[in-house]
């Protein structure tokens, strides 16, 4: 099995919002993750939906 986004998942992710995403993180056990002020900035424009990568760094 692939881990990438196919077509199918990628229409389907374009129909979830934010909020059901996150929910799903939580009752996975990832409590600690969040997604705060997420908004369009054109609402003419389609849904955008891709692979994320995480990043982790500290300021020394």
């Amino acid at each position: 099995m692939s881990d990438r986004l196919t077509d199918d998942h990628r229409d389907k992710l374009k129909q979830i919002s934010v909020a059901t995403l996150t929910t799903c993180l939580f009752k996975r056990g990832l409590r600690n993750q969040f997604i705060q002020h997420v908004g369009l900035s054109n609402p003419n424009a389609p849904r955008m939906v891709g692979e994320a990568y995480t990043l982790r760094y500290s300021c020394a």
